[in-house]
């Protein structure tokens, strides 16, 4: 609730472990299973509108190891965050087989909401992904991906 204040929001839900894990709006507050917003998960955010939601990013320090995030065998709903310099800002591309680099991944899928349009993207295409979204990907098998 502190993370989306948007009326406009009626649910938000993540996938996690091959079970979705969900929020709905109740009056001014969102209530469920899903109690916070973690940067190392994509979310499925239902809404009437496309006003941006706008979050505070946390700037990592240089003591700090790169963000992870754990990848199960089969569908995981992943973030695509970036801390380096270089196209690190929300809405800049990197390529799918660099960003997807360090795990085992057979294919991903994007969803846009202004076309209603699933795409999909594989490896060794030159597909690229964007900062800030989130993308269905299939891994054949469990590991940790590094942003």
């Amino acid at each position: 609730n502190t993370v989306i204040t948007s009326s406009a929001v009626s649910a938000v839900s993540t996938y996690d472990n091959g079970a979705w894990i969900s929020a709905t709006r109740s009056g001014d507050t969102l209530s469920g299973a899903l109690t916070s917003i973690e940067s190392g998960r994509a979310y499925w955010v239902t809404t009437t509108d496309f006003t941006p939601i706008k979050t505070a990013v946390v700037t990592q320090s240089v003591s700090e190891t790169p963000p992870t995030v754990q990848v199960e065998e089969g569908w995981n709903l992943l973030p695509v965050i970036n801390i380096t310099n270089t196209n690190a800002s929300i809405g800049n591309t990197l390529t799918a087989d660099t960003y997807f680099g360090s795990i085992s991944w057979v294919t991903a899928y994007s969803y846009s909401p202004v076309t209603d349009v699933w795409s999909k993207i594989t490896p060794n295409t030159f597909a690229t992904v964007t900062v800030g979204a989130g993308y269905w990907v299939y891994a054949d098998a469990a590991g940790e991906l590094v942003a």
